[in-house]
């Protein structure tokens, strides 16, 4: 996603099997591997919701996907949460458990809470350069 609809930049994810990565000769270290995921709503319509400060769907899939990967929010070194507006960050920082003063970014491609643009100037391609250091990150 790009906010600005005057950039002329792109990128892609190919999804495939690893029978077929291995077949085109993809070097692994360009691999990435889902480790955990979820994929929750909240109620869609904002005046039949409970509460407008949280987002049980973000706290419950978060859960599933740590519990999936067989991590814990600490084992992971840097976060990239994206939302156009910064009080959402602030919601899934709440749902998530993480505490104000964590040391950790919450992002490293920036985003529009993050002053309107990607902190490098190259939204989805250094998105996903980035996807393959944040999956392995806990990895050593």
């Amino acid at each position: 996603m790009c906010a600005n609809n005057f950039v002329d930049q792109s990128a892609s994810v190919i999804v495939t099997s690893q029978e077929i990565a291995e077949q085109l000769h993809v070097d692994p270290k360009h691999c990435v591997y889902l480790m955990g995921s979820a994929d929750l709503n909240n109620v869609q319509e904002i005046t039949q919701r409970p509460l407008l400060y949280d987002s049980p769907a973000i706290k419950e899939s978060s859960n599933l996907a740590l519990k999936q990967a067989g991590l814990t929010l600490d084992d992971i070194d840097k976060f990239d949460i994206y939302s156009c507006f910064p009080s959402i960050v602030e919601i899934i920082m709440r749902e998530l458990g993480i505490k104000k003063d964590d040391p950790r970014n919450l992002t490293i491609t920036g985003g529009l809470p993050y002053f309107g643009f990607t902190r490098y100037c190259q939204s989805n391609g250094n998105d996903t350069r980035n996807f393959h250091s944040l999956l392995f990150l806990s990895q050593g």
